[in-house]
């Protein structure tokens, strides 16, 4: 740590302090006995590597310092006890300064505070991120029946030797004839509030926690209703799993490396966002601190919005359902690159609520993609899997599914299979960790928005994931920002009918360009933010053939012309001319092409950018307020595949109007890949990742080079310096990416000495 943050984080601690001191005075005995006696507060939810992290402790009585025990977990190096200060002898209000010292290693931190004992003894719990999450599914009936312990100690030191940090405890009620245990059906830990349970000395939990304490390892239990019990009825399993949440708290919160709570039912509709509501309430009534965790799976985009609105809800870990898409009732077979698109999803909505997001990555195999007699794939589907996650802006890091359940339970079976997926992480993770800290750093600035629609589910497939894929093909680099609700309107079934000005606003501040692909229209509460978004100095990218109606703007006004013809495909509709050039293009440029899907319209002439043989518009743009709107009357496919450059001069020219460049062309992308791409003051970093199995060339084009000034190329993969030229001299950079690999490259300017 330099000089300069040691003074930031003296500084930051004095102000804290005083802070606390101020708290001490002014608000001393408002903390309640229902909020459980102890409530922990920490000054951030995530922290930089060999940052302080400041807590806070409120007691509902006046206790001694010595009467009360606060640990942190520090993963791979165990548990700490920490010491509590405050202004007297006896207080209601303790402060502690975590240190660099423990804050820098990749996970989650657990502050545990406990005092009293027995029945009287009160937990409360509190955390915050250094760093980066890899966390992993332990399948708690898979462990043998003889020798867990043992068999718990090898799972876990396995995982973090890869650099795991949190574990999810679960399937804990479940059978236990894999490893040729009991066939019954029953709790893994001694329960009271389960038909069927393990005994005391035989209680996984207990075990397992003892490791994680022993480790730092943060450990979330999975809850599900008394699956042992095969008479509860459905309109009893909520008040089920609310009594093994509160026999587990009980049982088991004093373990340090508990973190809280994590919902064994799953779903992929905004359904379920109801249950997750009750869920995460349940949990929280124990303890504020207690994180809350779901891992839903992508049917409805419009979950990630609801679920980024459930205050108690802290992690959301949406499934890229890759290889699950293999399944024989799932036969979608999603291409690798649609991992990048999920995991954008989710963070596109969490980011505006700022909550923590997890990327997935599936180690199982079906039909065509299983190796061996396993549930298990290959090398390949294993490895791409890890540069399409880190490709994604936003996410605080990933999760396997399952190291446990895909490698470690099959090990004894198939060595070699399961020694060659081991090998396919380590690599992944050594791309994931690469591409995540030097090309997506930074938000893409173009965001392809998901808009609220009570019947419209199927846009995903038919409007939004073919726009992904004319943008990567374009060697684009792009956000995935779906409807979130407004506060107060996130109650399903009801319609949420206003703007939510947190999305609007954040949109703006981080100068995104919103691009609306084939959306027919929008009610009340997205046209309301996308005009007020608009005028308040926003841009929006309408692609056709379908163009937006709305509620709530004059559809004319905003978009700046009249629709002539509605969508068909016409003889008309088959060249295209400019009439507007930009970077790339001249005016008199043309395309012809078959008929395709389009609609006419009829802008002011001063606001053509391209046109059909009729005359009438195909592309063009309109100044709105403070902002600005363009309409390209064609699919984001076809305007992809038939003018590209066209595209590219849009897409450039509406984020000038946000003051924001991208800093490369990209030629040659294919389907199945993903382009990320950062930007700073002189450096460049662009990272492309090919799925296919064939290798693709691509031409680079860097777009912000000062000519005369000196830069050097380097491989980010090996750190070697490529090459050593002026700007002009890197005009075009040919680039070979071999077939389920990566490449990532950087740009910067030579030091002054040189």
């Amino acid at each position: 740590m330099n000089g300069k943050n040691k003074q930031v984080a003296m500084l930051k601690k004095l102000i804290y302090t005083g802070i606390i001191l101020i708290v001490f005075t002014s608000c001393n005995g408002m903390l309640k006995e229902s909020d459980g006696g102890l409530v922990i507060s920490i000054d951030a939810k995530r922290i930089p590597y060999g940052g302080t992290a400041l807590v806070m402790i409120e007691s509902y009585k006046p206790v001694r310092a010595e009467d009360l025990m606060v640990t942190v977990t520090v993963p791979g190096e165990g548990t700490k006890e920490l010491t509590p200060e405050s202004r007297d002898a006896k207080s209601s209000l303790f402060h502690i300064t975590v240190g660099p010292d423990m804050n820098s290693s990749d996970g989650m931190r657990i502050i545990t505070a406990v005092t009293g004992h027995g029945t009287r003894q009160v937990v409360a719990k509190a955390s915050y991120l250094a760093g980066s999450v890899i966390a992993d599914y332990t399948i708690m009936t898979h462990f043998p029946d003889m020798g867990t312990k043992p068999a718990m100690n090898d799972y876990l030191e396995q995982f973090t030797g890869l650099g795991g940090n949190l574990v999810v405890l679960h399937a804990n009620i479940g059978a236990e004839a894999v490893w040729g245990g009991s066939t019954g059906i029953k709790a893994v830990w001694p329960s009271k509030v389960c038909i069927k349970s393990a005994s005391p000395e035989h209680d996984r939990i207990e075990m397992m926690l003892d490791i994680t304490d022993s480790l730092g390892i943060p450990a979330l239990i999975s809850v599900s209703w008394d699956l042992s019990n095969p008479d509860l009825r459905y309109e009893n399993y909520m008040q089920s799993i609310e009594a093994i949440i509160d026999e587990q708290w009980k049982m088991y919160g004093h373990h340090p490396s508990l973190a809280g709570f994590y919902s064994y039912q799953e779903g992929s509709g905004t359904y379920l966002t109801g249950y997750m509501r009750e869920f995460c309430k349940s949990v929280k009534r124990h303890s504020r601190g207690l994180l809350t965790m779901c891992s839903p799976n992508i049917d409805d985009p419009l979950l990630a919005g609801y679920l980024a609105m459930i205050e108690d809800l802290d992690i959301v870990n949406y499934q890229a359902p890759i290889m699950t898409s293999y399944r024989s009732d799932n036969r979608q077979m999603y291409p690798n690159c649609r991992v990048r698109d999920i995991t954008s999803l989710s963070s596109g909505a969490t980011r505006i609520t700022d909550k923590i997001t997890l990327s997935h990555v599936e180690f199982m195999g079906y039909h065509e993609n299983k190796t061996g007699d396993s549930y298990l794939t290959g090398y390949d589907n294993i490895f791409n899997q890890f540069p399409s996650a880190a490709s994604a802006y936003g996410p605080d890091g990933t999760s396997f599914f399952s190291y446990f359940s895909c490698i470690f339970f099959n090990q004894a079976k198939l060595p070699e299979e399961t020694a060659t997926a081991v090998q396919a992480i380590k690599d992944g993770l050594k791309a994931y960790n690469l591409i995540r800290e030097t090309t997506s750093t930074e938000p893409s600035r173009l965001a392809v928005y998901i808009p609220y629609a009570d019947w419209c589910i199927e846009r995903w497939q038919n409007c939004i994931t073919p726009a992904l894929d004319a943008f990567r093909q374009l060697g684009v680099s792009y956000d995935v920002l779906p409807f979130v609700p407004k506060k107060g309107e996130e109650i399903l079934p009801f319609y949420p009918m206003n703007k939510n000005p947190e999305q609007a606003d954040y949109l703006l501040q981080n100068r995104y360009v919103v691009i609306l692909p084939d959306i027919s229209g929008m009610q009340e509460t997205d046209s309301e933010m996308i005009e007020d978004f608009v005028r308040r100095g926003g841009v929006v990218i309408a692609f056709g053939p379908r163009i937006p109606y709305g509620d709530r703007f004059d559809r004319e006004k905003l978009w700046g012309a009249r629709e002539s013809v509605p969508v068909q495909s016409s003889r008309y509709y088959n060249r295209i001319t400019v009439s507007k050039p930009g970077a790339r293009t001249y005016k008199g440029q043309s395309w012809s092409f078959g008929p395709i899907a389009s609609t006419a319209w009829i802008p002011e002439k001063e606001n053509m950018i391209a046109g059909f043989p009729d005359g009438t518009a195909s592309v063009f743009s309109n100044e709105y307020g403070e902002g600005k709107t363009y309409v390209v009357t064609m699919s984001a496919r076809n305007a992809v595949s038939i003018c590209p450059d066209l595209v590219r001069d849009i897409l450039d020219d509406a984020l000038a109007c946000r003051d924001v460049y991208r800093p490369f062309d990209v030629y040659g992308a294919a389907g199945n890949m993903d382009i990320s791409m950062n930007g700073g003051q002189s450096s460049y970093t662009i990272s492309a990742a090919n799925y296919n199995s064939r290798p693709v060339d691509l031409v680079i084009k860097p777009l912000l080079l000062e000519p005369d000034k000196k830069y050097k190329l380097i491989d980010l993969k090996s750190g070697e310096v490529l090459s050593e030229k002026t700007g002009s001299g890197y005009r075009s950079i040919p680039v070979r990416v071999e077939s389920n690999d990566f490449s990532a490259f950087g740009i910067e300017p030579e030091s002054e000495q040189n």
